[in-house]
């Protein structure tokens, strides 16, 4: 029964007996809801928010990576977790329960914070779990014979839904607490429960092509293999299900989930902390690492070893065979080969720094005493999480933070952020300009509105009130263009670039040059119709950006 965590306890089955005889239920309008605790906030995670990560080729504080991955999740940057009767119950801001799937992957497995909306999906994934459970209640000895039956037949069924189990729970006679699990499954199965747990997902068996049940993962790696061969075909289209492209969704959540829970280096998404060396001792480590990877295939070779050779590798895919050397052996070459390392390779993977030998560490160039330091105060964080989840005190945070940067400015100083810079980018996530934008243009844009529809009458009461709304008006569309230039401006300092490299950003940008050119007009005209048309394709474009799922558009409110 863990799968779908149904648990029965006292007050679940005198409440499920009730509903089973057909009575009413009345509940106080004044009885409290249960307060809902919340996780990670505090100095302690403030100053975690600004541990400095690599993540998808970009430099940026743990807040952001945070926030990214678990919208990518969970599809929100708030996880909320909800009892068996789908009430909150608890919220984790991002950076904590980032850092507490890793302390606590036991507890967090049985979370459902796998977002699968797509309620066939759901169903279809369900299945086999849901049928199990109904035959089981089916195969009890207290179990009327003609319930018997009706689970069973709602069992054999190619799908088990919400419109089936109402259909049972109408008819049973079962006892109180079957008729509370079955309800509980009927929840499960609905529009409003739209996420699964990482268990639930790992312990799926789906149909597959043949129609025999295979494991969630297995199906998923069919559709990634048909979607690599579609690739090279010549119309490079996958012909997919509805079910398989959500399913595959699905998958790559999960995977961004475990890579991130188990701080594997060899999956989806490495936790990459810390700028390498560039030194000579390391520029030479990497090309004996090679060596030995090339001479052993691989195999007998420790992992802070294959992560060398694999930098090395990757600098040479780029470098014509001319120019290439064994790194010790040709200064120009060993030249090159440290100026890429100080200023275009990734970062070190996390798990790296905890589980190397002093003595790899030494030989490869990095300053052990800072390393054992750094090692030192992760762990001690790592375990005040799994001692008081989500409330770390702000020294064991402290303290990593600092043993972090002392350890990044000492190997590479030039490639490692500076205080400044990662504070703009957290204050830019927490005021989330760009969210907020939509709220302000569309206020200005029904009081434009509404100032339009006054004015059309003529009255001095009526003349105060129109000049009131468009003054408002004007404010609200004023702030929203105020939020959108603040909002790219921070943008270009934090990544570097213009703020039109994507469709998000072009979307945003459209928007405030059509509110620009409107107030211009409008200050020429002083018609209310150029705000009013500029503030409404204003509203449009950045709530329409605001639904895409990418780092950009986040909410604090979330």
């Amino acid at each position: 029964m863990r799968r779908f965590g149904w648990s029965l306890s006292g007050t679940g089955l005198a409440l499920a007996a009730i509903l089973a005889l057909g009575a009413t239920v009345s509940v106080s309008a004044a009885t409290p809801k249960p307060k809902i605790e919340t996780f990670g906030k505090g100095a302690a995670y403030k100053a975690l928010a600004h541990f400095a990560v690599m993540h998808e080729g970009r430099i940026k504080p743990l807040d952001t990576l945070a926030r990214e991955e678990i919208k990518q999740i969970y599809g929100r940057e708030r996880i909320w977790l909800l009892d068996l009767d789908d009430e909150a119950y608890a919220s984790w801001e991002p950076v904590a329960a980032l850092l507490d799937w890793s302390a606590r992957p036991e507890y967090w497995n049985d979370q459902a914070i796998i977002k699968v909306e797509y309620l066939p999906l759901k169903r279809f994934l369900l299945h086999g779990a849901s049928k199990a459970f109904l035959n089981e209640i089916a195969a009890k000895t207290s179990t009327p014979a003609a319930d018997r039956d009706a689970l069973k037949r709602v069992a054999s069924g190619e799908e088990i839904g919400v419109a089936e189990l109402e259909l049972l729970l109408r008819s049973t006679t079962l006892p109180a607490a079957e008729v509370l699990a079955i309800s509980r499954l009927h929840a499960k199965l609905g529009e409003g429960h739209k996420w699964l747990s990482p268990q639930e997902l790992e312990d799926a068996e789906v149909k597959g092509s043949d129609g025999k049940p295979v494991p969630f993962f297995q199906w998923i790696e069919s559709i990634a293999e048909r979607n690599r061969s579609a690739s090279m075909m010549p119309s490079g289209e996958a012909k997919l299900t509805d079910i398989e492209e959500k399913g595959y969704e699905a998958g790559t959540a999960f995977s961004r989930y475990r890579s991130l829970r188990d701080r594997d280096m060899t999956r989806f998404l490495p936790l990459l902390v810390m700028p390498r060396p560039f030194n000579q001792a390391y520029v030479v480590y990497t090309g004996e690492a090679l060596k030995k990877a090339q001479l052993s295939r691989g195999r007998d070779l420790s992992n802070f070893d294959l992560e060398a050779a694999v930098v090395l590798t990757k600098y040479l895919e780029n470098v014509q065979s001319k120019d290439i050397a064994d790194p010790g052996t040709d200064s120009a070459f060993d030249t090159r080969y440290a100026k890429w390392l100080k200023e275009r390779s990734t970062w070190v993977p996390l798990v790296m720094l905890l589980d190397a030998k002093p003595e790899e560490l030494e030989k490869a160039g990095y300053p052990v005493a800072k390393v054992e330091a750094f090692r030192k105060a992760f762990r001690s964080m790592d375990q005040a999480e799994k001692a008081s989840p989500g409330h770390v005190d702000e020294a064991t945070a402290n303290a990593l933070v600092v043993a972090e940067r002392d350890l990044g400015t000492t190997i590479n100083e030039s490639y490692f952020p500076t205080e400044g810079d990662l504070n703009r980018e957290v204050s830019f996530n927490a005021t989330a300009p760009f969210w907020w934008a939509p709220l302000i243009y569309g206020l200005g844009t029904a009081l434009l509105a509404l100032s339009l529809t006054v004015g059309s009458f003529r009255s001095s009461i009526v003349s105060g009130i129109h000049k009131t709304l468009y003054l408002s008006g004007m404010v609200a569309f004023v702030s929203g263009i105020g939020l959108e230039i603040y909002g790219f401006s921070q943008r270009v300092l934090i990544t570097g670039w213009a703020p039109v490299t994507g469709m998000y950003e072009t979307v945003i940008w459209v928007g405030l040059v059509t509110a620009t050119l409107g107030l211009a007009l409008e200050m020429i005209y002083r018609k209310t119709y150029a705000a009013l048309a500029a503030a409404g394709v204003a509203t449009f474009a950045t709530a329409l950006a605001a639904t895409v799922p990418m780092f950009e558009a986040r909410s604090p409110k979330d």
